[in-house]
């Protein structure tokens, strides 16, 4: 027969044990339900990004197909137009020429959808001509260097890189009234390291941070997640903005 202290002690111990059992399926469940939610914010980040890119190449191609032989064809029939009258043919020029600007700006518009030079060069000669196209703009001078070696990422992983690089530069010209932005590309350690900084006037990390979507900073983020990277921000008020980005090669 078991003393009266020995029955408490053996009844505290079940419930003890109960309680464990209850607490440890608890912390189980809600672990699952943890890793459920980070995965479903995965998959709806990986949907957003395909959907987006598959609508901007929709774009750029018909752009390319349908408006540009339009504005062609149009230009084609001004040119056989017969008029002798000046005011007539100098209609014609200034009506040639605004369709020329329109072709170029289609143009522009369709590259910036979906750049031909990544898909049929790579990752860095399309970077590289985005940095030209940036500085020949006036507004901000980039200075960019890449490795000596053509590396091949996968033409997905190179559209999420390539749009990571271009929302920063977006970033530094709008935002950060930046005037110079440097850019730093190398791989180490199977890691493709992005270093890019600016001179703008910076901004407070943490409540920008804590915004999410502030400063194209949420889809910069979403990239760098979904190419399983990291990204680390530096910046403060009137320090301008460093980005370290590591990508897995």
């Amino acid at each position: 027969m078991y003393t009266h202290e020995a029955r408490i002690y053996y009844t505290l111990l079940i419930g003890a044990g109960i309680l464990a059992v209850i607490l440890s399926f608890y912390m189980i469940t809600v672990i699952r339900q943890h890793r459920k939610r980070v995965l479903s914010y995965k998959d709806k980040i990986i949907t957003e990004i395909i959907v987006l890119e598959k609508e901007r190449g929709r774009i750029a191609a018909d752009l390319h197909d349908e408006l540009s032989p339009l504005l062609s064809t149009i230009k084609l029939y001004l040119g056989c137009l017969e008029t002798l009258l000046p005011e007539d043919i100098e209609l014609i020029a200034k009506m040639e020429n605004c369709i020329d600007i329109s072709m170029q700006k289609m143009r522009d518009i369709s590259n910036n959808l979906m750049p031909t030079l990544l898909q049929h060069k790579g990752l860095f000669p399309a970077i590289q001509e985005l940095c030209l196209s940036v500085t020949s703009a006036g507004s901000i001078k980039v200075d960019c260097q890449f490795p000596e070696a053509d590396i091949q990422f996968g033409k997905e992983k190179e559209i999420h890189i390539y749009r990571i690089i271009q929302e920063i530069l977006h970033n530094a010209g709008k935002h950060a009234s930046a005037t110079k932005i440097d850019i730093r590309l190398w791989v180490e350690k199977k890691q493709l390291c992005l270093l890019l900084s600016d001179n703008g006037i910076g901004f407070d990390e943490a409540s920008v941070t804590k915004k999410s979507k502030g400063l194209g900073l949420y889809n910069i983020i979403k990239r760098v997640d979904l190419l399983q990277g990291s990204i680390y921000l530096s910046t403060q008020p009137g320090q301008g903005v460093s980005y370290s980005i590591y990508i897995p090669v």
